[in-house]
């Protein structure tokens, strides 16, 4: 009963969009009254989920096929949800799900789980935790544009994975970048390496990874857009289909690919000038 000829089979729930800061009373995931939490939009059964700008405090497990992109980026798109127990993770991607544009941060837990026998593509994201990424069992993925950063591992791959690609990604200050068994299908490259404890454990690094200062704007501040000399820049694979969106060769790291996001946000302006006190008129130079 359930599966026969003729049986209607109710509609996925098309685009929805989130928003953690509608506070219009109204959420129906439409343009104008968006959700307020992403889960609202898995529970709505959103092939596509556009995610707004904001801090989602929330654990999110996706459903085989979706896709969920943040409109902004991940420097202002944020999944920061206090992971409960060894193995435990702010998001769960099933088959065919694609995860694009967020910074997640998961302490001492899994930013990103894979359930076992799925493939996976994820891109343009920000990771810190425990593990960035753990691979299920005989799962396969691929990564692109994603920046490990101060996670214990970045990547943690079983001995079962079927296949994985890293590509154009930068691996920093992590106790290790990633582990997995030497025998593990491992293509991509043009990756990133700079003040990691270790070296990569079962499988070294992949041909044309290279080790550079990423010179992001102003680290202190969090400004950690690519700054204008910073040695990531053009570095990517140079095969047209990884170019940045303004066609040039692509930018190791979150901010390049071809699903990169334009900050429009306005920059702080840093300058000085001189001298800093004078006689009326005092002219100064920047």
């Amino acid at each position: 009963e359930g599966d026969g000829e003729g049986e209607e089979i109710p509609p996925r729930g098309g685009i929805k969009h989130v928003d953690a800061s509608n506070d219009t009373g109204t959420e129906d995931g439409s343009t104008e009254f968006p959700f307020r939490t992403i889960t609202q939009a898995v529970d709505a059964d959103a092939l596509l989920t556009l995610v707004r700008p904001g801090e989602y405090a929330e654990r999110v497990v996706l459903r085989a096929g979706m896709s969920l992109v943040s409109t902004h980026g991940s420097f202002h798109t944020r999944i920061n949800f206090p992971a409960k127990g060894f193995g435990s993770s702010n998001m769960t991607l099933r088959n065919d799900c694609v995860l694009r544009g967020f910074t997640i941060l998961s302490l001492d837990y899994l930013c990103i789980d894979t359930t076992d026998n799925t493939t996976t593509t994820i891109s343009n994201c920000w990771l810190a935790g425990y593990a960035g990424i753990w691979l299920g069992e005989l799962s396969s993925a691929t990564v692109d544009n994603t920046v490990f950063r101060a996670n214990v591992y970045g990547v943690l791959a079983p001995t079962s994975v079927s296949a994985l690609t890293v590509r154009n990604c930068l691996f920093l200050n992590n106790v290790v970048p990633f582990t997995m068994a030497s025998s593990t299908p491992f293509t991509g490259g043009y990756n990133a390496y700079f003040g990691n404890i270790n070296e990569p454990e079962g499988h070294g690094r992949l041909p044309n990874d290279f080790t550079a200062d990423p010179g992001f704007v102003n680290d202190f501040t969090g400004n950690v857009h690519l700054g204008a000399d910073s040695a990531l820049r053009d570095t990517g694979s140079p095969d047209v289909e990884f170019n940045d969106l303004d066609g040039s060769r692509n930018d190791v790291g979150a901010d390049g690919g071809p699903h990169g996001v334009v900050d429009l946000q306005a920059p702080g302006a840093i300058g000085s000038v001189d001298p800093l006190e004078g006689p009326i008129p005092l002219e100064v130079t920047f």
